[in-house]
């Protein structure tokens, strides 16, 4: 099923620099028909979903896409919620180019991306 499983690309909106924000987020994500997070399909393919935060043009974490114990949906770059990047309707929303994603930092600032790209995802085994 993996070939349900798509690589999204979003970039801040406006600017970012100096503020802690990430510039750029990359990461995988499995997608219904509608462009929708597929619950189901994460369950499943949940180790594939990797997401890469890149500031300055340089990656500077590596993480997961997890689902919180609140049931929020977060970037996690830990074991503990405490660097977790929270993702309000992130699992209501389509994930098409040109439409705004929502991420809360860890000092609760929202901040608004972009989505640039949405293609297939080269997941290794």
């Amino acid at each position: 099923m993996r070939h349900l499983l798509r690589l999204v690309r979003m970039k801040a909106v406006g600017t970012a620099g100096g503020s802690g924000r990430a510039e750029a987020y990359e990461f995988v994500i499995p997608l219904d028909g509608h462009g929708r997070l597929d619950t189901w399909m994460w369950h499943e393919e949940r180790g594939a979903c990797t997401v890469k935060r890149i500031d300055a043009g340089r990656l500077q974490r590596i993480g997961m896409l997890t689902q919180r114990h609140d049931g929020m949906w977060a970037f996690s770059y830990g074991l503990s919620d405490a660097d977790d990047e929270v993702l309000p309707k992130f699992n209501a929303q389509p994930f098409v180019v040109g439409r705004s994603v929502a991420v809360v930092d860890t000092d609760n600032r929202s901040c608004g991306y972009e989505i640039v790209e949405v293609g297939p995802a080269i997941v290794l085994e």
